[in-house]
């Protein structure tokens, strides 16, 4: 099979499940957009800060998978089963400590924000009931490394696709006709996750050929294994935690224009993220190839799937991004007929764009590194775009006339700084050499 049906069988099931993903966003922030500014403003600050706390379950996820691909490639069944197994057990302990945490210090970790009462009051409404999930989230990330790690993306699609299907249906349900408001929403959440935490359970039950008794009575777990795990999440946690993290900061810095622009930037993300449905769906499989290509040393099939990633990634973000320039101003009145609103969408969706042209670089050479097991470059990469130019940049120029145009802007050069720093250290290629 030629690299490109390789890379196309194994991102199709992926692009497929962050396209319903990302539309049952949309469907969703459309239903709570007609409850008004504030439950919409609310809603997008709750939904900021679990994609923080969500990104912990990496920890484990990330070195699952990195490890489990390289048995595979190796052709280690034992290994395989081991790293499996013991990492069900680490995400089911992890979770529940940081869901006990998460419901401790809610109203701190909101208060970062430092948005109004209303959307604060809002966004609790959403987390008392989406907390609940954290458990089960990072249970359901492990579930899906485990699968994918031996190239099997199609099972994850379906318990995703129909998991966003019965979100949809539910939101409709809960929200216009039960009356239950940004409850509903997190409610339809909810029950969408634990449909796709028992679909897949009963997957990676087959694939390792045991049963829940025997998954934890037989398990042992290790501090060799916890160790190997963690040394490859540790650095993919700090890289998945910097965006949305900063992405808080940013809404406060953004929120000094009122909670038209927040709710401005939201509805912007969601549009952009349609963007990333190609390229999640590459990522996925060049790092699924890339972490097994290492497991039998066929250095040459990873240099192709770069040559052949960077084509596809780069040809779909400058055919997919026109829209977002031409009718910048239709998307964002698909969602609000506030004025101010689609006045702050406009600009954000034209000004960041122009940053997101540099994306297929950072989203290739990050899928090969992840697929190495090497996570500290993609983390290098997000602390000095972020922290080092993002914010500094969005606080110094929103302070300098430019307002919420500042923070637009620090975000597009962000991008392009990052690209710049996984590039270099791409090319440096201690990535090859990496042992996990």
């Amino acid at each position: 099979m030629s690299i490109r049906k390789e890379i196309w069988k194994l991102s199709y099931p992926v692009m497929i499940v962050i396209t319903l993903h990302t539309f049952f966003g949309i469907v969703d922030l459309k239903f709570i957009s007609y409850l008004g500014t504030a439950q919409t403003a609310g809603t997008v600050l709750a939904t900021s800060l679990l994609e923080v706390i969500l990104v912990l379950s990496s920890i484990i996820s990330a070195g699952t998978m990195a490890i489990a691909a390289r048995s595979i490639g190796a052709e280690n069944r034992e290994e395989y089963e081991d790293v499996s197994k013991q990492s069900i057990l680490f995400s089911i302990f992890l979770g529940l400590f940081v869901y006990c945490i998460a419901v401790v210090f809610k109203y701190p970790l909101l208060g970062i924000f430092k948005s109004t009462e209303g959307s604060i009051g809002y966004a609790v409404q959403y987390l008392d009931i989406v907390f609940i999930t954290i458990p089960l989230n990072f249970i359901t990330a492990v579930l899906i490394s485990i699968l994918h790690a031996k190239g099997d993306t199609k099972r994850t699609m379906v318990a995703l696709v129909v998991a966003n299907a019965m979100n949809i249906v539910l939101d409709w349900l809960f929200i216009m006709v039960f009356h239950w408001g940004v409850r509903g929403a997190a409610a339809a959440t909810l029950l969408g996750i634990v449909f796709s935490l028992l679909y897949l359970t009963a997957a990676v039950l087959r694939a390792l050929n045991t049963n829940l008794f025997h998954l934890f009575s037989k398990a042992k777990l290790t501090l060799e294994m916890l160790n190997r795990v963690i040394k490859v999440g540790v650095f993919s946690v700090l890289y998945g935690i910097t965006r949305p993290f900063t992405g808080m900061l940013m809404f406060q810095i953004a929120a000094k224009s009122g909670d038209s622009a927040v709710a401005a930037f939201g509805i912007g993300g969601r549009w952009f993220s349609l963007i990333f449905i190609i390229l999640g769906g590459l990522e996925a499989a060049i790092s699924i190839l890339v972490g097994q290509s290492m497991g039998n040393n066929n250095m040459d099939k990873i240099n192709h799937l770069v040559r052949e990633g960077l084509k596809v990634a780069l040809a779909s973000v400058i055919i997919l991004g026109i829209p977002y320039v031409i009718f910048s101003k239709f998307l964002m009145q698909v969602f609000t007929a506030d004025q101010y609103v689609i006045e702050f969408g406009i600009r954000y969706l034209r000004i960041v764009f122009i940053g997101l042209i540099f994306v297929p670089f950072t989203t290739v050479f990050n899928a090969v590194f992840k697929g190495a097991g090497d996570t500290a470059p993609p983390m290098a990469g997000a602390l000095i775009a972020n922290w080092v130019v993002k914010i500094p940049l969005a606080y110094l120029l929103s302070t300098k006339g430019l307002d919420s145009d500042g923070v637009w802007i620090a975000i597009a050069v962000s991008v392009m700084a990052e690209a710049f720093v996984v590039w270099v250290l791409f090319r440096r290629g201690k990535w090859k050499s990496k042992i996990v």
